[in-house]
């Protein structure tokens, strides 16, 4: 059980928080990237408020919100409508589009904000390992 805590707090220490309140990870873009698909991607639509405590999220289909720690150098513009951009300024969604992360697993974390899951693999156009 100490063990699993320690791996869990090792994971959040790495999060940051921008100005606009987007959580980043040290993922950064590479040239190399698997080209694999998951069968349970995490997947939701893209939405974001300054008015929230928590600023930017994903939508489930049931309604319910997602977590996720998006890679370094990844922005939100708030709108309308609002947008994700990643570090090239290239925009990634705009609110209410669906935004798949295929190769975030929905089994990596629970998706809450005390455990989001951590983007990564391909991205749009990028991959950030």
């Amino acid at each position: 059980m100490v063990l699993v805590a320690v791996l869990v707090e090792a994971c959040v220490a790495g999060i940051t928080t921008d100005t606009n309140g987007l959580r980043t990870s040290s993922r950064s873009r590479t040239e190399l990237c698997e080209t694999y698909a998951i069968a349970d991607p995490v997947f939701g639509w893209f939405r974001a408020s300054a008015d929230e405590p928590e600023h930017v999220w994903l939508e489930a289909r049931d309604g319910r919100r997602i977590s996720v720690v998006w890679p370094a150098g990844f922005r939100v513009r708030f709108g309308p409508p609002a947008e994700l951009t990643n570090e090239r300024g290239e925009v990634v969604a705009r609110e209410g589009q669906k935004v798949f992360l295929g190769q975030t697993r929905v089994s990596e974390s629970a998706g809450t904000f005390n455990d989001p899951y951590i983007a990564h693999g391909l991205i749009h156009d990028g991959c950030y390992a």
